[in-house]
């Protein structure tokens, strides 16, 4: 790819336009997993807790002061599960557009820049951890699919 249009400036400019980009997709990804993890230990922990005060609940007698209290916090988790998630998602969507655009943008200059040749690896770094995610995100989407519409 040449690189002399008005609007790039230099091609050390473009080149350091494609390794900040790169920098961040790998950023985003990162925030990714994050989200992903803390909704995955808001559902365990909210269901640990739960299931903890149902049994002592009725180990005690209280059923109706362990249920209620059992209920709140289980759909407190749950829901900062769900949100935590719908975040990774929203995020995992627009680092697919972000890889995309990288690729048709940055992935064919011809340079000898070792930022740049450090960005590729970045990129497809970004690539790889974003193809686990994806498994990691559909699986439980696709699983919530079929339960609402096999219930």
């Amino acid at each position: 790819m040449i690189i002399n249009d008005s609007t790039s400036g230099t091609p050390q400019d473009t080149v350091n336009e494609a390794v900040d980009a790169a920098k961040s997709d790998l950023h985003r990804i990162t925030v990714m997993w994050i989200f992903t993890g803390v909704a995955v230990g808001f559902f365990i922990i909210g269901r640990w807790i739960a299931g903890t005060i149902v049994i002592g609940s009725l180990l005690l007698r209280l059923q109706t002061v362990g249920l209620n209290a059992a209920l709140g916090v289980a759909l407190a988790t749950v829901m900062g599960a769900y949100i935590t998630f719908v975040m990774a998602l929203g995020v995992f969507i627009v680092n697919t557009f972000s890889l995309v655009v990288w690729r048709a943008r940055y992935g064919r200059l011809e340079t000898s820049d070792t930022d740049y040749s450090n960005a590729k690896r970045q990129w497809s770094m970004s690539l790889a951890l974003w193809c686990v995610m994806a498994v990691v995100i559909v699986f439980p989407v696709t699983l919530l699919v079929v339960l609402a519409y096999t219930r």
